[in-house]
């Protein structure tokens, strides 16, 4: 069985080359989490859902694109000093990262951040600044925050199931699918996202991570 199906099909194990076995720790509507030593393993699933699960389909290609998106971000992020769990990345579909204490707290941001709040909340700006080079409005986004020792860290993914986009007035995100019902054409703007991310990259003059 190839490395690409064991990240895709696996429910409670998963082999990364011979000697190293992981065990399944959680699964959410997104992604199923693997435990390896002091690392997580993220897969993420070619699945979509909305409101709380009750709108569920298959989204072939999802899952690379939002592990490749994540990614992209976090590395942005880390980039302009923004700390994170991101390691590298473990497959087509899947992110290596620290293995984190989870705060039971999810930050959610509203429509834009000004002011005072951006000083509190340094980690939105970074985001807003990069899609403002490419003319798209970054319209909010949810941020999960985890513990390594001393360290708190940005954790989960960032991709268009965690935030809003608008470009010309088009959701790049998740709301669409809420909308519409159409995953054929949540992943065509899932695809547009990532080209479009890879833009802003290369308009802030960040340099795109290569592939692993």
């Amino acid at each position: 069985m190839s490395l690409n199906r064991l990240f895709k099909n696996s429910t409670k194990l998963i082999r990364v080359g011979l000697a190293s076995p992981m065990e399944l720790i959680y699964e959410g509507k997104a992604k199923r989490v693997y435990a390896k030593g002091d690392r997580l393993v993220l897969v993420f699933k070619d699945e979509v859902t909305a409101f709380d699960g009750t709108r569920r389909d298959q989204a072939s290609a999802k899952g690379e694109l939002a592990a490749e998106l994540s990614a992209l971000l976090f590395q942005y992020l880390r980039a302009v000093g923004v700390e994170n769990h991101y390691l590298a990345r473990a497959g087509p579909n899947a992110l290596e990262v620290l293995r984190a204490e989870a705060i039971p707290l999810e930050v959610i941001v509203r429509f834009k951040a000004y002011g005072s709040y951006l000083k509190r909340m340094p980690h939105v700006k970074p985001l807003q600044t990069l899609y403002a080079a490419v003319n798209c409005d970054f319209i909010d986004v949810k941020f999960e925050f985890g513990r390594v020792g001393s360290r708190l860290l940005l954790i989960d993914e960032i991709s268009g199931d965690t935030f809003r986009l608008l470009c010309d007035d088009e959701h790049l995100d998740k709301e669409y699918y809420r909308k519409t019902g159409d995953v054929a054409g949540l992943i065509q703007r899932y695809d547009k996202l990532l080209k479009i991310t890879k833009e802003a990259l290369t308009a802030s003059h960040a340099a795109i991570p290569k592939p692993l």
